[in-house]
């Protein structure tokens, strides 16, 4: 659901079979060029048009809290994945240091290190964490949100999901300006800072598909 094109297409030139909701009219292009075996449709992520349990595998990274109504969009995820089936959602999180009383600090440490976003100056025009989460992918992106990982976690479950694991990570080195660390400290520092919640999870259920 709204996959991203560069970090992916490697994944699902491997799969054999796969269908692809795209949220723009892009990612043909881009599935043509790479003779990508893919059905790629243009959807809401709030109202998939396949039927219950059509899936074993929902895939969505990095795009369902760009939705006007996430909760939907979660629990549409989880509809059209078989039960038994498994998902893998990303999602922006409100780290410690995105929070109102550190955020102030971190706006200053980025324009003394003149760290600037690509798309977007987010040291001088964020003045919160939810413009800093909104402007992240462009300063013109008209929605975006993140929530503490409990907020997650509890819509995930809401929506139907059983969350097998999670971990946080994505701490972009372009997020650092000149102060680049070895590898082993932008390992840690994605680890420990990192901007997006990473859910391994499955849907719970009996799966009755081919019973007659």
């Amino acid at each position: 659901m709204g996959l991203g094109v560069d970090e992916h297409l490697d994944l699902l030139d491997a799969v054999k079979q796969f269908d692809v909701v795209r949220f723009s009219s892009s990612y043909w292009v881009f599935a043509s060029s790479r003779g990508l075996r893919a059905h790629v449709a243009l959807g809401n992520a709030e109202s998939l048009d396949f039927p219950d349990g059509s899936f074993d595998l929902v895939v969505s990274s990095g795009v369902l809290h760009y939705t006007p109504e996430v909760q939907r969009a979660l629990a549409e995820a989880r509809r059209v994945c078989a039960p038994g089936g498994l998902g893998k959602i990303t999602l922006y999180r409100i780290a410690w240091y995105l929070s109102r009383p550190i955020f102030p600090l971190v706006r200053g440490a980025m324009r003394l290190t003149g760290t600037r976003h690509p798309g977007a100056d987010l040291a001088t025009r964020a003045h919160s964490p939810l413009d800093f989460v909104r402007m992240y992918d462009g300063e013109a992106n008209p929605i975006g949100r993140a929530l503490p990982d409990r907020e997650w976690t509890s819509m995930l479950r809401r929506a139907g999901w059983t969350i097998k694991n999670s971990e946080h990570h994505y701490f972009p080195r372009r997020m650092m300006s000149r102060l680049q660390p070895p590898d082993w400290m932008h390992r840690y520092l994605d680890r420990a800072l990192g901007t997006m919640k990473y859910f391994d999870l499955r849907a719970g259920g009996v799966d009755r598909r081919g019973e007659s």
